[in-house]
Protein backbone atom coordinates (compact mmCIF):
# COMPACT_ATOMS: atom_id res chain seq x y z
CA UNK A 1 0.00 0.00 0.00
CA UNK A 2 1.38 3.38 -1.02
CA UNK A 3 1.98 6.07 1.60
CA UNK A 4 1.43 9.61 0.34
CA UNK A 5 2.30 12.77 2.29
CA UNK A 6 0.14 15.86 1.76
CA UNK A 7 2.47 18.86 1.96
CA UNK A 8 2.19 22.58 1.32
CA UNK A 9 2.73 26.02 2.84
CA UNK A 10 0.45 27.45 5.59
CA UNK A 11 -3.18 28.24 4.76
CA UNK A 12 -3.22 26.65 1.31
CA UNK A 13 -6.03 24.22 2.24
CA UNK A 14 -3.88 21.19 3.03
CA UNK A 15 -6.05 19.89 5.88
CA UNK A 16 -9.22 20.55 3.87
CA UNK A 17 -7.75 18.37 1.12
CA UNK A 18 -6.99 15.65 3.70
CA UNK A 19 -10.57 15.73 4.99
CA UNK A 20 -12.02 15.60 1.47
CA UNK A 21 -9.80 12.65 0.56
CA UNK A 22 -10.34 10.55 3.67
CA UNK A 23 -13.72 11.74 5.02
CA UNK A 24 -11.95 12.16 8.36
CA UNK A 25 -11.38 15.47 10.10
CA UNK A 26 -7.93 16.94 10.36
CA UNK A 27 -7.34 20.26 12.11
CA UNK A 28 -8.84 22.94 9.89
CA UNK A 29 -8.53 26.60 10.84
CA UNK A 30 -8.36 30.06 9.31
CA UNK A 31 -5.05 30.88 10.94
CA UNK A 32 -1.47 29.92 10.07
CA UNK A 33 -0.03 26.57 11.16
CA UNK A 34 -3.39 25.19 12.31
CA UNK A 35 -2.19 21.62 11.81
CA UNK A 36 0.07 20.72 14.73
CA UNK A 37 0.12 16.92 14.64
CA UNK A 38 0.61 14.24 12.01
CA UNK A 39 -2.80 12.94 10.89
CA UNK A 40 -3.18 9.78 8.87
CA UNK A 41 -6.09 7.89 7.31
CA UNK A 42 -6.75 5.42 4.54
CA UNK A 43 -8.39 6.50 1.33
CA UNK A 44 -10.42 3.86 -0.50
CA UNK A 45 -10.87 4.48 -4.18
CA UNK A 46 -13.90 3.02 -5.88
CA UNK A 47 -12.87 1.70 -9.30
CA UNK A 48 -16.00 1.73 -11.49
CA UNK A 49 -14.57 -1.05 -13.67
CA UNK A 50 -14.36 -3.39 -10.68
CA UNK A 51 -17.80 -2.31 -9.45
CA UNK A 52 -19.40 -3.27 -12.76
CA UNK A 53 -17.53 -6.58 -12.97
CA UNK A 54 -18.54 -7.48 -9.39
CA UNK A 55 -22.21 -6.83 -10.20
CA UNK A 56 -22.04 -9.27 -13.10
CA UNK A 57 -20.59 -12.00 -10.86
CA UNK A 58 -22.87 -11.13 -7.89
CA UNK A 59 -19.82 -10.76 -5.66
CA UNK A 60 -20.48 -10.87 -1.93
CA UNK A 61 -17.55 -8.53 -1.27
CA UNK A 62 -15.64 -5.87 -3.22
CA UNK A 63 -12.14 -4.77 -2.17
CA UNK A 64 -10.95 -1.53 -3.77
CA UNK A 65 -7.42 -0.07 -3.85
CA UNK A 66 -6.33 1.94 -0.83
CA UNK A 67 -3.64 4.48 -0.15
CA UNK A 68 -2.49 5.77 3.23
CA UNK A 69 -2.56 9.56 3.38
CA UNK A 70 -0.68 11.79 5.84
CA UNK A 71 -1.48 15.40 6.69
CA UNK A 72 1.93 16.63 7.81
CA UNK A 73 2.26 19.60 10.19
CA UNK A 74 4.13 22.81 9.54
CA UNK A 75 6.60 24.60 11.75
CA UNK A 76 5.80 28.26 12.65
CA UNK A 77 9.53 28.96 12.33
CA UNK A 78 12.01 28.13 9.59
CA UNK A 79 12.46 25.52 8.23
CA UNK A 80 8.81 24.85 7.44
CA UNK A 81 9.24 21.14 8.24
CA UNK A 82 10.62 20.05 11.61
CA UNK A 83 13.16 17.25 12.01
CA UNK A 84 10.53 14.67 12.99
CA UNK A 85 8.38 15.61 9.99
CA UNK A 86 11.39 15.29 7.67
CA UNK A 87 11.89 11.78 9.08
CA UNK A 88 8.26 10.98 8.28
CA UNK A 89 8.59 12.50 4.80
CA UNK A 90 11.40 10.05 4.07
CA UNK A 91 9.00 7.13 4.72
CA UNK A 92 6.58 8.34 2.06
CA UNK A 93 6.34 6.83 -1.42
CA UNK A 94 5.42 10.23 -2.85
CA UNK A 95 3.86 13.61 -2.14
CA UNK A 96 0.70 15.50 -3.00
CA UNK A 97 1.85 19.13 -3.07
CA UNK A 98 -1.04 21.50 -2.35
CA UNK A 99 -0.73 24.94 -3.99
CA UNK A 100 -3.13 27.77 -3.19
CA UNK A 101 -4.96 29.52 -6.01
CA UNK A 102 -7.97 30.98 -4.17
CA UNK A 103 -8.88 34.18 -2.37
CA UNK A 104 -10.61 34.23 1.02
CA UNK A 105 -11.60 36.98 3.42
CA UNK A 106 -11.22 34.54 6.34
CA UNK A 107 -7.90 32.95 5.33
CA UNK A 108 -5.00 35.39 5.16
CA UNK A 109 -2.10 34.81 2.79
CA UNK A 110 0.45 35.71 5.49
CA UNK A 111 3.94 34.97 4.15
CA UNK A 112 2.61 32.64 1.47
CA UNK A 113 3.36 33.88 -2.07
CA UNK A 114 0.27 34.35 -4.24
CA UNK A 115 2.09 32.73 -7.17
CA UNK A 116 1.72 28.94 -7.24
CA UNK A 117 5.23 28.65 -8.71
CA UNK A 118 6.74 30.72 -5.91
CA UNK A 119 4.95 28.48 -3.40
CA UNK A 120 6.37 25.48 -5.19
CA UNK A 121 9.89 26.92 -5.15
CA UNK A 122 9.72 27.42 -1.36
CA UNK A 123 8.79 23.78 -0.81
CA UNK A 124 11.33 22.58 -3.36
CA UNK A 125 14.09 24.54 -1.60
CA UNK A 126 13.22 22.92 1.75
CA UNK A 127 13.46 19.45 0.20
CA UNK A 128 16.73 20.26 -1.59
CA UNK A 129 18.37 21.58 1.60
CA UNK A 130 17.27 18.47 3.52
CA UNK A 131 18.75 16.18 0.84
CA UNK A 132 21.99 18.16 0.69
CA UNK A 133 22.47 17.64 4.42
CA UNK A 134 22.09 13.88 4.00
CA UNK A 135 24.40 13.75 0.97
CA UNK A 136 27.10 15.97 2.46
CA UNK A 137 27.25 13.70 5.51
CA UNK A 138 27.39 10.66 3.22
CA UNK A 139 30.18 12.30 1.19
CA UNK A 140 32.27 12.87 4.33
CA UNK A 141 31.93 9.23 5.36
CA UNK A 142 32.79 7.93 1.89
CA UNK A 143 35.88 10.15 1.64
CA UNK A 144 37.17 8.75 4.95
CA UNK A 145 36.51 5.22 3.77
CA UNK A 146 38.20 5.76 0.39
CA UNK A 147 41.48 7.36 1.56
CA UNK A 148 43.29 4.06 1.20
CA UNK A 149 42.01 3.58 -2.35
CA UNK A 150 43.75 4.87 -5.48
CA UNK A 151 40.39 5.71 -7.10
CA UNK A 152 37.17 7.12 -5.67
CA UNK A 153 34.50 4.45 -5.31
CA UNK A 154 31.50 4.71 -7.62
CA UNK A 155 29.31 5.57 -4.62
CA UNK A 156 31.29 8.75 -4.03
CA UNK A 157 30.92 9.75 -7.68
CA UNK A 158 27.15 9.28 -7.41
CA UNK A 159 27.07 11.46 -4.30
CA UNK A 160 29.17 14.17 -5.96
CA UNK A 161 26.89 14.20 -9.01
CA UNK A 162 23.81 14.39 -6.79
CA UNK A 163 25.20 17.30 -4.79
CA UNK A 164 25.99 19.19 -8.01
CA UNK A 165 22.42 18.69 -9.26
CA UNK A 166 20.87 19.89 -6.01
CA UNK A 167 23.20 22.88 -5.63
CA UNK A 168 22.19 23.98 -9.14
CA UNK A 169 18.53 23.95 -8.03
CA UNK A 170 17.56 20.67 -9.68
CA UNK A 171 15.67 17.72 -8.23
CA UNK A 172 17.10 14.21 -8.39
CA UNK A 173 13.83 12.71 -9.73
CA UNK A 174 14.29 14.62 -12.99
CA UNK A 175 17.44 12.70 -13.92
CA UNK A 176 17.83 9.23 -15.40
CA UNK A 177 19.64 7.00 -12.92
CA UNK A 178 20.68 3.44 -13.64
CA UNK A 179 19.60 0.49 -11.51
CA UNK A 180 22.80 0.45 -9.44
CA UNK A 181 22.53 4.16 -8.68
CA UNK A 182 18.90 3.85 -7.63
CA UNK A 183 19.84 0.93 -5.40
CA UNK A 184 22.45 3.14 -3.70
CA UNK A 185 19.83 5.87 -3.13
CA UNK A 186 17.31 3.47 -1.55
CA UNK A 187 18.72 3.58 1.98
CA UNK A 188 19.11 7.37 1.87
CA UNK A 189 15.39 7.94 1.16
CA UNK A 190 16.10 11.24 -0.57
CA UNK A 191 13.10 13.58 -0.78
CA UNK A 192 13.80 15.07 -4.21
CA UNK A 193 13.82 11.55 -5.71
CA UNK A 194 10.22 10.92 -4.65
CA UNK A 195 7.42 11.45 -7.19
CA UNK A 196 5.03 14.36 -6.71
CA UNK A 197 1.46 15.14 -7.75
CA UNK A 198 0.60 18.85 -7.81
CA UNK A 199 -2.83 19.75 -6.46
CA UNK A 200 -3.91 23.32 -7.28
CA UNK A 201 -6.58 24.39 -4.79
CA UNK A 202 -8.83 26.86 -6.61
CA UNK A 203 -11.83 29.12 -6.17
CA UNK A 204 -15.21 27.37 -5.99
CA UNK A 205 -16.11 28.67 -9.43
CA UNK A 206 -12.89 27.46 -11.03
CA UNK A 207 -9.22 28.25 -11.48
CA UNK A 208 -8.24 31.76 -10.42
CA UNK A 209 -5.18 33.26 -12.12
CA UNK A 210 -4.57 30.43 -14.65
CA UNK A 211 -0.84 30.51 -13.91
CA UNK A 212 0.85 27.54 -15.54
CA UNK A 213 2.82 25.35 -13.17
CA UNK A 214 6.55 25.32 -13.90
CA UNK A 215 7.18 21.66 -13.00
CA UNK A 216 6.44 18.67 -15.20
CA UNK A 217 4.20 15.99 -13.74
CA UNK A 218 0.63 15.14 -12.86
CA UNK A 219 -1.48 18.21 -12.02
CA UNK A 220 -4.95 18.17 -10.42
CA UNK A 221 -7.02 21.36 -10.35
CA UNK A 222 -9.84 21.28 -7.80
CA UNK A 223 -11.68 23.18 -5.10
CA UNK A 224 -10.87 21.42 -1.82
CA UNK A 225 -13.79 23.23 -0.18
CA UNK A 226 -16.29 21.76 -2.65
CA UNK A 227 -14.68 18.32 -2.37
CA UNK A 228 -14.89 18.49 1.43
CA UNK A 229 -18.59 19.37 1.25
CA UNK A 230 -19.23 16.54 -1.20
CA UNK A 231 -17.37 14.05 1.03
CA UNK A 232 -19.89 14.70 3.81
CA UNK A 233 -22.88 13.59 1.67
CA UNK A 234 -24.21 10.09 1.12
CA UNK A 235 -23.43 8.52 -2.24
CA UNK A 236 -26.69 9.43 -4.02
CA UNK A 237 -26.56 13.06 -2.85
CA UNK A 238 -22.89 13.25 -3.77
CA UNK A 239 -23.60 12.02 -7.31
CA UNK A 240 -26.36 14.63 -7.74
CA UNK A 241 -24.11 17.43 -6.47
CA UNK A 242 -21.23 16.35 -8.70
CA UNK A 243 -23.50 16.71 -11.71
CA UNK A 244 -24.49 20.17 -10.49
CA UNK A 245 -20.86 21.22 -10.04
CA UNK A 246 -19.77 19.36 -13.22
CA UNK A 247 -17.19 17.46 -11.17
CA UNK A 248 -17.48 13.88 -12.41
CA UNK A 249 -14.47 12.27 -10.74
CA UNK A 250 -13.83 12.50 -7.00
CA UNK A 251 -10.64 14.11 -5.75
CA UNK A 252 -9.56 10.76 -4.30
CA UNK A 253 -9.97 9.00 -7.65
CA UNK A 254 -8.11 11.80 -9.46
CA UNK A 255 -5.32 11.70 -6.90
CA UNK A 256 -4.98 7.92 -7.00
CA UNK A 257 -4.87 7.86 -10.79
CA UNK A 258 -2.21 10.56 -10.81
CA UNK A 259 -0.19 8.83 -8.08
CA UNK A 260 -0.36 5.54 -9.98
CA UNK A 261 1.06 7.26 -13.05
CA UNK A 262 3.86 8.94 -11.09
CA UNK A 263 4.72 5.75 -9.18
CA UNK A 264 4.42 3.60 -12.34
CA UNK A 265 1.70 1.43 -10.79
CA UNK A 266 -1.24 -0.41 -12.38
CA UNK A 267 -4.18 -2.49 -11.15
CA UNK A 268 -5.27 -5.99 -12.11
CA UNK A 269 -8.40 -7.77 -10.88
CA UNK A 270 -9.67 -11.03 -9.52
CA UNK A 271 -13.45 -11.34 -9.92
CA UNK A 272 -15.73 -14.02 -8.48
CA UNK A 273 -18.95 -14.65 -6.61
CA UNK A 274 -17.30 -14.56 -3.16
CA UNK A 275 -14.99 -11.58 -3.72
CA UNK A 276 -13.88 -9.12 -6.38
CA UNK A 277 -10.62 -7.31 -5.68
CA UNK A 278 -8.16 -4.87 -7.25
CA UNK A 279 -4.45 -5.62 -6.84
CA UNK A 280 -1.75 -2.97 -7.23
CA UNK A 281 1.57 -3.82 -8.90
CA UNK A 282 4.43 -1.97 -10.62
CA UNK A 283 4.20 -1.59 -14.38
CA UNK A 284 6.02 -4.33 -16.37
CA UNK A 285 5.37 -6.99 -13.69
CA UNK A 286 5.31 -10.58 -14.96
CA UNK A 287 2.28 -12.71 -14.13
CA UNK A 288 3.98 -15.07 -11.59
CA UNK A 289 5.16 -12.11 -9.49
CA UNK A 290 1.74 -10.47 -9.78
CA UNK A 291 0.05 -13.68 -8.63
CA UNK A 292 2.28 -13.58 -5.55
CA UNK A 293 0.34 -10.49 -4.48
CA UNK A 294 -2.73 -12.70 -4.18
CA UNK A 295 -0.91 -15.52 -2.38
CA UNK A 296 2.75 -16.58 -2.18
CA UNK A 297 1.80 -20.18 -3.10
CA UNK A 298 0.47 -18.94 -6.43
CA UNK A 299 3.84 -17.45 -7.34
CA UNK A 300 5.80 -20.52 -6.19
CA UNK A 301 3.56 -23.01 -7.97
CA UNK A 302 2.52 -20.87 -10.94
CA UNK A 303 1.52 -22.88 -14.03
CA UNK A 304 -0.69 -20.72 -16.25
CA UNK A 305 -3.12 -17.81 -16.02
CA UNK A 306 -6.44 -17.21 -17.72
CA UNK A 307 -6.50 -13.53 -18.66
CA UNK A 308 -9.11 -11.20 -20.12
CA UNK A 309 -9.26 -7.40 -20.26
CA UNK A 310 -11.78 -5.77 -17.91
CA UNK A 311 -13.66 -4.10 -20.79
CA UNK A 312 -14.06 -7.43 -22.58
CA UNK A 313 -15.07 -9.05 -19.27
CA UNK A 314 -17.88 -6.54 -18.76
CA UNK A 315 -18.98 -6.53 -22.40
CA UNK A 316 -18.98 -10.34 -22.47
CA UNK A 317 -21.09 -10.58 -19.29
CA UNK A 318 -18.48 -12.17 -17.04
CA UNK A 319 -16.97 -15.62 -16.83
CA UNK A 320 -20.17 -17.43 -17.80
CA UNK A 321 -20.77 -15.20 -20.81
CA UNK A 322 -17.16 -15.58 -21.96
CA UNK A 323 -17.11 -19.35 -21.62
CA UNK A 324 -15.22 -20.75 -24.64
CA UNK A 325 -14.54 -17.19 -25.88
CA UNK A 326 -11.27 -16.47 -27.68
CA UNK A 327 -11.05 -13.26 -25.62
CA UNK A 328 -9.90 -15.33 -22.63
CA UNK A 329 -6.20 -15.97 -23.20
CA UNK A 330 -3.98 -18.59 -21.59
CA UNK A 331 -0.72 -16.89 -20.57
CA UNK A 332 2.57 -18.31 -19.28
CA UNK A 333 5.36 -17.15 -17.00
CA UNK A 334 6.70 -14.47 -19.33
CA UNK A 335 3.41 -12.60 -19.69
CA UNK A 336 3.57 -8.98 -18.50
CA UNK A 337 0.37 -7.95 -16.73
CA UNK A 338 -1.55 -5.01 -18.20
CA UNK A 339 -3.67 -2.49 -16.36
CA UNK A 340 -7.23 -3.82 -16.09
CA UNK A 341 -6.43 -7.50 -16.63
CA UNK A 342 -8.88 -9.91 -14.98
CA UNK A 343 -7.06 -13.13 -14.06
CA UNK A 344 -7.56 -16.65 -12.80
CA UNK A 345 -4.28 -18.21 -11.65
CA UNK A 346 -3.62 -21.92 -12.17
CA UNK A 347 -0.96 -23.21 -9.77
CA UNK A 348 0.26 -26.38 -8.07
CA UNK A 349 0.17 -26.57 -4.27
Amino acid sequence: MSQIGIIGLPNVGKSTVFTALTKQDSQIGSFPFSTTEIHTAFGEVVDSRLTEAAKIENSQKIVYPKIQLYDLPLNPNKPVFTANVFAKLREMDGFAVVLRDFESSSVDWGDVPQSINEQLEKIKLELIVADLEILNNKEDRLIKESKALSEKPKELLIVNKSIDILESGGELKNYNWDTQELSFFRDLALLTLKPKVYLINTEEEGINNKEKISEEGEVIVTSAKIEQELSELDSSEENDMRKQYSVEESLLSSLLNSIYKELNLISFFTVGDKESRAWTIPINTKIPEASGKIHSDMEKGFIKAEVVGIDDFIEGNGWEGLKNSIKIRLEGKEYIVRDGDVVIIRFSK
